[in-house]
């Protein structure tokens, strides 16, 4: 997969089956129902990129992170690729391909993402 970072990499759903269309930068990134996401309190911190035409967020390791947004959480459509981004939550792990829960939605362009960060309401 080929990470669009701009710069070197130090950088986590709508699009397809949900009524957000995508940001700026033009990828799909994965939604789930309100209220999904209310327990995370970590934080990642790093910069938006785009794999396979879905949204992610590379930490400052390196870490490629796939972004799990409540539905009607507008802060995707103000990002951009390369943007650094400050966001609470918490990361999921999942095997290749899910199965992912029944309250998200999953774009195509995401399908297959594994490391997947809960972004906690603000």
């Amino acid at each position: 997969m080929a990470l669009g970072v701009a710069g070197a990499v130090a950088l986590m759903v709508a699009g397809c089956g949900s009524a957000m269309p995508p940001g700026p930068f033009g990828p799909s990134w994965i939604t789930s129902w309100s209220g999904d996401n209310q327990a995370m309190d970590a934080a990642l911190h790093g910069t938006v990129g785009e794999v396979d035409g879905c949204l992610v967020i590379v930490d400052d390791t390196g870490g490629v992170h796939y972004p799990v947004v409540e539905e009607g959480d507008g802060r995707p459509h103000g990002w951009s690729e390369g943007d650094r981004v400050d966001v609470g939550g918490g990361e999921v792990s999942l095997a290749a391909g899910g199965p992912y829960p029944d309250s998200w939605t999953v774009p195509e362009a995401c399908r297959g993402a594994e490391e997947l960060w809960i972004v906690a309401p603000e």
